[in-house]
């Protein structure tokens, strides 16, 4: 799990690029990042050790991403290890560093680990304005980051109890995030949204919105992208919902069908949550129900071994409830219970509910009315500040767009004026300079297509000789071998196993380098993939659908197909693989083809280099690049990409 999310935060960042990353030295030390990156094979502490000492090496260059990418590592790092201090320090020390840059994407980037980092710290307020200013500079250049960042600001809010603040900031959310694939970003707003209409009480729209996000999740894109234990909150919300309304069937039905979920029968903590939520609402159905008070206390018990502090938080409030009017002296020990709970996690608005309770139930109360006060009066603060802030930001977004609408307009007149003067001063010299370039590269195309026709009829003729000459003689010498007594029977076995070893290899490498028709290219492509279709190995692909073939030159079909094959036969030769997929896909002129099998992966560096350089050198040559992706244990994948 900690390779994974050190690797999903590497690659966040990893197709940004800066002019100062192009010489040898910014090379080896994006290697050595990278290889901190891909070390799934030490503890936290100790890759925060490594990251630690690269820090020093890059932290007074001007190799600016690879700082970017080592302050990322860093901070996430620290925070794992609790070192919540550090880690806002270093957000601090990135946003400074990005700031003086004056880069955007970066800044905002600095922003966002702020607001995680003092929320972790239960700094409510500047964990919402840091996430606001994250927004701030998202909202021109990544919606999706945008949305994301508008969806924690609307998750303090609602934590806070300002349930209508939280509301419209969620739905300034998904105006941003609606329109994009971040399908578990818009079922979380949908879900927030459901719970602040259920909060207050317009259940209606609760019940709209939890179906959304309950539909989405079953489609075909949802049920890619989101986990179960999303689709889980979102059920468990629904049954609430029907609770809230007093249709208690439904909602027990639900829970009751939750109970039975493999996914929550092996996780303590969400099945401890389903019970206490299921022993509430049949406290509420029926008052004299036994088997409710069971549950409510099997719930709690769980939470208490698996030290849940939000789970007990909420236990205790349905115990406080349950208990009030037969038993207060129990009940009010529940609620000065979940009063000492949400104080350890500094839950103001939890503070507030306990205290609630213990006021109703307590008779001397100079203490709890005095608490009570100040944490109203801290909320109200905080309410307050956290809609100041957005109110300013939600206002500046309106008057820049348009302010920038107005620029625009002036910019174009303005730029108008000044290209109409230079056009006719260039127009003469740019029609010679085309006139040139038309020449150049009709001579260039005209070599490329002689020195692709005369490699293809080498490789012919390589792989013509290799099988006619060398695999014969290879077959003659085992006849030979074969048929002479006089060899001992143990050497000649040894011998024969060698030779026909030898003489396998010398066809594979023959039928390697053997030609192809480029005008049945996809049918020829197809089974260079499929042919690995063996025993015990699955081979997946859409190579006739994903990429119009047709449109694609004759030398790039050559270097497409040659680079295939190097990751096909490594795969053979090596990853010991039991399943190969090869997706092919278009986007306009684009065309990636992304390749990937389950085998032992290594660690890139061991790669074989003289496969990967030739894949990443036939690619080159037309225009396009590859990436490789792989450590022990975790397969291999190659991205190619090339232009029509």
């Amino acid at each position: 799990m900690k390779h994974i999310l050190v690797a999903s935060l590497f690659l966040i960042i990893s197709c940004k690029t800066v002019n100062d990353e192009s010489s040898k030295d910014n090379t080896e030390l994006y290697t050595q990042l990278q290889n901190i990156f891909n070390n799934d094979s030490i503890s936290n502490v100790d890759m925060l050790s490594l990251t630690n000492s690269y820090f020093k090496k890059v932290k007074n260059t001007n190799r600016d991403t690879l700082l970017y990418r080592t302050l990322l590592l860093k901070t996430f790092l620290h925070s794992k290890e609790k070192e919540l201090d550090s880690a806002i320090y270093y957000s601090n020390y990135f946003l400074d560093k990005a700031i003086e840059k004056r880069d955007t994407f970066y800044i905002a980037k600095a922003y966002l680990k702020l607001g995680k980092y003092n929320k972790d710290e239960k700094r409510l307020s500047e964990s919402f304005d840091s996430y606001n200013n994250s927004f701030s500079f998202f909202r021109s250049i990544d919606s999706i980051e945008a949305g994301r960042a508008l969806f924690e600001m609307s998750k303090i809010q609602k934590k806070i109890g300002d349930f209508s603040g939280s509301l419209e900031t969620a739905t300034d959310a998904l105006k941003y995030s609606e329109n994009t694939d971040d399908v578990k970003t818009i079922l979380g707003l949908y879900q927030s949204i459901a719970t602040v209409y259920r909060e207050q009480e317009n259940y209606e729209k609760a019940q709209k919105y939890i179906e959304k996000a309950i539909t989405l999740s079953q489609s075909p894109l949802g049920i890619k992208k989101i986990v179960r234990k999303n689709l889980l909150t979102c059920e468990i919300t629904q049954a609430n919902i029907h609770k809230d309304q007093g249709d208690y069937s439904k909602a027990t039905t639900i829970f009751n069908k939750l109970l039975s979920d493999s996914l929550v029968i092996e996780n303590k903590k969400e099945k401890a949550r389903i019970q206490s939520n299921l022993g509430y609402t049949l406290w509420l159905k029926d008052k004299e129900n036994l088997k409710s008070e069971k549950l409510l206390q099997d719930a709690l018990k769980e939470r208490q071994k698996i030290e849940d502090i939000n789970g007990l938080i909420a236990s205790n409030i349905h115990l406080t409830q349950y208990y009030k009017g037969i038993n207060n002296e129990k009940s009010l020990q529940y609620a000065q219970e979940a009063l000492m709970k949400s104080k350890q996690v500094k839950s103001l608005y939890s503070i507030k509910e306990s205290l609630g309770y213990i006021i109703d139930l307590k008779d001397n109360l100079i203490y709890e009315a005095r608490l009570f006060k100040e944490i109203d009066n801290e909320l109200t603060k905080l309410r307050r500040k956290t809609q100041d802030i957005y109110a300013i930001t939600r206002f500046e977004n309106d008057e820049n767009q348009k302010e920038i609408q107005a620029l625009e307009v002036d910019n174009v007149k303005e730029k108008l004026k000044k290209t109409i003067s230079i056009i006719t001063a260039i127009m003469i010299g740019l029609i010679g300079i085309f006139f040139t370039l038309f020449l150049v590269r009709k001579h260039k195309k005209e070599k490329t297509r002689v020195v692709i026709r005369e490699t293809f009829q080498t490789e012919r003729r390589l792989s013509k000789k290799i099988h006619d000459e060398l695999a014969n003689d290879m077959s003659d010498t085992l006849n030979y071998v074969d048929n002479h007594t006089e060899i001992p029977t143990t050497i000649k076995t040894h011998l024969v196993n060698k030779l026909d070893d030898i003489y396998d290899r010398t066809r594979d490498i023959s039928a390697e380098i053997g030609g192809f028709e480029s005008k049945d290219f996809a049918k020829n492509l197809k089974f260079l993939i499929t042919q690995h279709r063996t025993k015990g190995v699955k081979v997946i692909t859409n190579v006739m659908t994903g990429i119009n073939w047709d449109i694609v030159s004759d030398h790039k079909k050559i270097n497409i197909y040659r680079s295939l094959q190097e990751l096909l036969v490594n795969m053979k030769k090596h990853s010991k693989a039991t399943e190969v997929t090869v997706i092919f896909k278009s986007e306009e002129n684009k065309n990636f083809i992304n390749y990937m099998d389950n085998g032992i992966g290594v660690a890139i560096d061991d790669v074989p280099i003289r496969g990967l350089q030739n894949v990443e050198t036939r690619i080159k040559n037309i225009g396009g690049n590859v990436t490789f992706i792989t450590s022990k244990g975790n397969g291999f994948k190659a991205r190619l990409y090339f232009l029509n």
